[in-house]
């Protein structure tokens, strides 16, 4: 599952996202195609650590909420 964070004004859709990650990393060699997401969350924020890394921890305790506002997508 990807979470993502749109910018104010944005319009994008889950199936843009999956489309630019298979264009800027499966195409070009950054990623390999199992890795792309299933799922696509769009989320008002992603916690952080006091540094500024994700914060996995907190992710793992809101994952419940962050699965409810999932949704999945495909490539066509």
């Amino acid at each position: 599952m990807a979470l993502v964070k749109l910018t104010p004004g944005s319009n994008k859709v889950e199936e843009d996202i999956l489309k630019f990650l298979q264009a800027e990393g499966v195409d070009k060699g950054k990623i390999t195609k199992w890795m792309l997401p299933v799922y696509v969350a769009f989320v008002d924020d992603i916690p952080k650590t006091s540094v500024g890394k994700y914060d996995k921890i907190a992710v793992r305790k809101r994952m419940e909420e962050f699965v409810s506002k999932a949704k999945k997508v495909r490539l066509a």
